[in-house]
Protein backbone atom coordinates (compact mmCIF):
# COMPACT_ATOMS: atom_id res chain seq x y z
CA UNK A 1 0.00 0.00 0.00
CA UNK A 2 1.53 3.35 -0.80
CA UNK A 3 0.51 6.17 1.45
CA UNK A 4 0.78 9.76 0.86
CA UNK A 5 1.10 12.15 3.42
CA UNK A 6 -0.33 15.64 2.67
CA UNK A 7 1.14 18.67 4.71
CA UNK A 8 0.55 21.66 2.66
CA UNK A 9 -2.10 22.81 0.73
CA UNK A 10 -2.85 23.62 -2.87
CA UNK A 11 -0.13 26.62 -4.53
CA UNK A 12 -3.31 28.75 -3.90
CA UNK A 13 -3.36 29.08 -0.49
CA UNK A 14 0.28 30.17 -0.42
CA UNK A 15 1.81 31.68 2.36
CA UNK A 16 -1.34 32.03 4.44
CA UNK A 17 -1.44 28.49 5.64
CA UNK A 18 2.08 29.21 7.26
CA UNK A 19 4.79 26.54 7.15
CA UNK A 20 3.73 23.46 7.66
CA UNK A 21 6.30 20.25 7.36
CA UNK A 22 5.86 16.74 7.71
CA UNK A 23 8.76 15.89 9.13
CA UNK A 24 11.39 18.27 10.50
CA UNK A 25 14.78 16.94 10.04
CA UNK A 26 17.63 19.29 11.36
CA UNK A 27 21.01 18.18 11.75
CA UNK A 28 22.70 18.57 15.26
CA UNK A 29 26.46 19.55 15.81
CA UNK A 30 27.50 15.25 16.42
CA UNK A 31 26.01 14.61 13.04
CA UNK A 32 22.65 13.25 14.53
CA UNK A 33 19.27 14.09 13.00
CA UNK A 34 16.31 15.22 15.27
CA UNK A 35 12.76 14.37 14.52
CA UNK A 36 9.36 14.63 15.71
CA UNK A 37 6.70 12.62 16.04
CA UNK A 38 3.70 13.10 13.85
CA UNK A 39 0.16 13.19 14.87
CA UNK A 40 -1.64 12.11 11.33
CA UNK A 41 -5.33 11.78 10.75
CA UNK A 42 -6.32 9.40 7.96
CA UNK A 43 -9.02 9.84 5.37
CA UNK A 44 -11.42 8.10 7.23
CA UNK A 45 -11.19 10.99 10.15
CA UNK A 46 -11.14 13.55 8.16
CA UNK A 47 -14.61 15.02 8.14
CA UNK A 48 -14.47 14.06 12.18
CA UNK A 49 -11.59 16.38 12.95
CA UNK A 50 -12.25 19.24 10.40
CA UNK A 51 -16.02 19.55 12.30
CA UNK A 52 -13.80 19.30 15.60
CA UNK A 53 -11.13 21.93 14.33
CA UNK A 54 -13.94 24.34 13.39
CA UNK A 55 -15.69 24.14 17.02
CA UNK A 56 -12.56 24.64 19.06
CA UNK A 57 -11.28 27.23 16.66
CA UNK A 58 -11.36 30.88 17.69
CA UNK A 59 -11.20 32.58 14.78
CA UNK A 60 -14.13 34.84 14.20
CA UNK A 61 -15.50 35.27 10.93
CA UNK A 62 -17.03 38.42 9.54
CA UNK A 63 -21.14 38.19 10.04
CA UNK A 64 -23.00 36.55 7.69
CA UNK A 65 -20.05 33.65 6.89
CA UNK A 66 -19.21 29.81 8.47
CA UNK A 67 -16.39 27.87 8.00
CA UNK A 68 -17.78 25.54 5.61
CA UNK A 69 -19.06 22.61 7.17
CA UNK A 70 -17.75 19.76 4.81
CA UNK A 71 -13.65 18.93 4.41
CA UNK A 72 -12.19 20.91 1.55
CA UNK A 73 -11.37 19.12 -1.32
CA UNK A 74 -7.91 19.07 -0.15
CA UNK A 75 -8.96 16.37 2.08
CA UNK A 76 -10.05 14.64 -0.16
CA UNK A 77 -8.81 10.78 -1.54
CA UNK A 78 -8.29 11.90 -5.08
CA UNK A 79 -4.82 9.44 -5.85
CA UNK A 80 -6.04 5.85 -6.97
CA UNK A 81 -4.03 3.51 -5.25
CA UNK A 82 -2.63 5.86 -2.89
CA UNK A 83 -3.94 6.25 1.24
CA UNK A 84 -4.07 10.18 2.05
CA UNK A 85 -3.33 11.03 5.80
CA UNK A 86 -2.83 14.54 7.05
CA UNK A 87 -0.87 16.42 9.71
CA UNK A 88 -3.28 17.40 12.10
CA UNK A 89 -1.79 21.03 12.06
CA UNK A 90 -2.89 21.54 8.67
CA UNK A 91 -6.54 21.64 9.43
CA UNK A 92 -5.95 24.53 11.68
CA UNK A 93 -3.78 25.79 8.62
CA UNK A 94 -6.79 25.27 6.62
CA UNK A 95 -8.75 26.98 8.83
CA UNK A 96 -6.73 29.91 9.53
CA UNK A 97 -6.39 30.33 5.33
CA UNK A 98 -10.69 30.62 5.21
CA UNK A 99 -10.33 33.34 8.19
CA UNK A 100 -8.05 35.44 6.39
CA UNK A 101 -9.72 35.27 3.34
CA UNK A 102 -13.43 35.69 4.86
CA UNK A 103 -11.85 39.16 6.21
CA UNK A 104 -10.23 40.15 3.01
CA UNK A 105 -13.21 39.82 1.55
CA UNK A 106 -15.11 41.62 3.83
CA UNK A 107 -12.10 44.16 3.63
CA UNK A 108 -12.07 44.40 -0.11
CA UNK A 109 -15.82 44.86 -0.35
CA UNK A 110 -16.80 48.50 -0.51
CA UNK A 111 -20.51 48.01 0.34
CA UNK A 112 -19.60 46.32 3.39
CA UNK A 113 -20.82 48.24 6.79
CA UNK A 114 -18.20 50.18 8.75
CA UNK A 115 -17.65 47.11 11.83
CA UNK A 116 -18.20 49.81 14.42
CA UNK A 117 -21.66 50.02 13.53
CA UNK A 118 -22.13 46.42 13.55
CA UNK A 119 -23.13 44.53 16.79
CA UNK A 120 -23.41 41.29 17.10
CA UNK A 121 -24.58 39.27 20.96
CA UNK A 122 -24.23 42.23 22.20
CA UNK A 123 -20.43 43.02 21.54
CA UNK A 124 -18.82 44.65 18.74
CA UNK A 125 -18.36 42.26 15.76
CA UNK A 126 -14.09 42.26 15.47
CA UNK A 127 -12.96 44.56 12.11
CA UNK A 128 -11.49 43.42 9.05
CA UNK A 129 -8.65 45.46 9.86
CA UNK A 130 -8.10 44.14 13.21
CA UNK A 131 -8.32 40.50 12.28
CA UNK A 132 -6.08 40.99 8.93
CA UNK A 133 -3.59 42.92 11.28
CA UNK A 134 -4.08 39.99 14.00
CA UNK A 135 -3.44 37.34 11.29
CA UNK A 136 0.29 37.47 11.68
CA UNK A 137 0.28 36.24 15.86
CA UNK A 138 -1.02 33.31 14.26
CA UNK A 139 1.69 32.41 12.19
CA UNK A 140 4.10 29.64 13.26
CA UNK A 141 7.50 32.12 14.19
CA UNK A 142 9.20 31.33 11.44
CA UNK A 143 7.25 32.16 8.77
CA UNK A 144 6.72 35.44 10.01
CA UNK A 145 9.58 37.18 7.88
CA UNK A 146 8.28 35.17 4.69
CA UNK A 147 5.01 36.67 5.56
CA UNK A 148 6.05 40.31 5.37
CA UNK A 149 7.84 39.99 2.26
CA UNK A 150 4.48 38.30 0.53
CA UNK A 151 2.76 41.43 2.14
CA UNK A 152 5.14 43.81 0.66
CA UNK A 153 4.96 42.27 -2.86
CA UNK A 154 0.80 42.42 -2.42
CA UNK A 155 1.37 46.18 -2.10
CA UNK A 156 3.46 46.29 -4.91
CA UNK A 157 0.81 44.36 -6.95
CA UNK A 158 -1.84 46.74 -5.73
CA UNK A 159 -0.07 50.19 -6.21
CA UNK A 160 0.50 49.39 -9.97
CA UNK A 161 -2.73 47.78 -10.88
CA UNK A 162 -4.86 50.10 -8.53
CA UNK A 163 -6.16 47.79 -6.64
CA UNK A 164 -6.31 47.38 -2.83
CA UNK A 165 -3.77 44.85 -1.10
CA UNK A 166 -6.85 43.13 -0.26
CA UNK A 167 -8.36 42.87 -3.22
CA UNK A 168 -5.26 41.57 -4.60
CA UNK A 169 -4.43 39.48 -2.50
CA UNK A 170 -7.90 38.13 -2.24
CA UNK A 171 -7.93 37.59 -5.94
CA UNK A 172 -4.68 35.50 -5.27
CA UNK A 173 -5.02 33.37 -2.49
CA UNK A 174 -8.84 33.16 -2.60
CA UNK A 175 -10.84 32.92 -5.00
CA UNK A 176 -12.23 29.35 -5.78
CA UNK A 177 -12.15 28.60 -1.92
CA UNK A 178 -15.62 26.18 -1.63
CA UNK A 179 -17.23 28.06 1.38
Amino acid sequence: MKVKISTVAMPIMGLSIGMISALSLSPAASGTVETRELDLVDQADVQTVWSATISETSHQLPEGMDFPSEAPPLFQNTDEGYVNVFERGLFESVIRHYWRCAWLAEAADSSAEPASDQVRAGAETPNSDDELNRFVETLPQESVGEFSTYQSEIREAAASSGSSPEQVEYEMDCEGLKW
